[in-house]
């Protein structure tokens, strides 16, 4: 008996649910009852929109307004810090002076520079010139690895763009090397 009460009164509610969603159904067809569920939380969702909109719209405003002083506030510091670089570097007429400091230096490491490539580049609107020398090398990696490092402890506008080493065989005690110098300079007054 315990257990029709139970369902009975299971029933009844359901029999209630589904007089009181009838004219949803008729007017909607099955999903009258969800249509219109969903339609409240539509609703809900737009008036919670409307009573927020002012503060994001306010709070969006105020980040658009922080954005554009940081865009002014940039090219300002980024020129006047590239301005202050170039400064440190070097006149290009030093140029010549360092290629006898880094001869002197492979002489120091036992390293022979016989040939070299060398580029000059100077960029259109700016003071920067860089000279590329390329180095054929052919010594041990201790001689290479300190030649290298006193290089850049000596010049610092001096940069190590690129070191390739091969070894011809496994029991070679000697690389053959490629060493790529960039050297950055600024454009000399006229």
């Amino acid at each position: 008996m315990t257990a029709r009460r139970t369902l009975g009164a299971g029933t009844d509610w359901n029999g209630r649910v589904r007089r009181a969603s009838w004219p949803l159904r008729r007017r909607f067809g099955p999903l009258g009852p969800w249509a219109a569920l969903l339609l409240a939380l539509v609703l809900a969702a737009a008036a919670w929109h409307a009573v927020r909109r002012p503060d994001l719209d306010a709070a969006v405003h105020q980040v658009q307004q922080q954005a554009r002083e940081l865009q002014q506030l940039r090219p300002r510091a980024a020129s006047a810090s590239a301005l202050q670089s170039l400064r440190l570097l070097p006149p290009v007429r030093q140029h010549t002076a360092d290629l006898r400091t880094v001869f002197e230096l492979a002489d120091a490491h036992r390293i022979d520079l016989a040939s070299g490539e060398y580029q000059l580049r100077k960029l259109a609107d700016s003071s920067l010139v860089t000279v590329s020398a390329t180095f054929p090398v052919t010594a041990g990696y201790p001689d290479i690895k300190a030649f290298a490092g006193s290089l850049l402890e000596r010049l610092p506008h001096v940069a190590l763009d690129d070191l390739r080493l091969e070894r011809s065989h496994i029991g070679s005690r000697e690389l053959q090397a490629r060493i790529r110098l960039n050297f950055h300079y600024q454009r000399d007054e006229p």
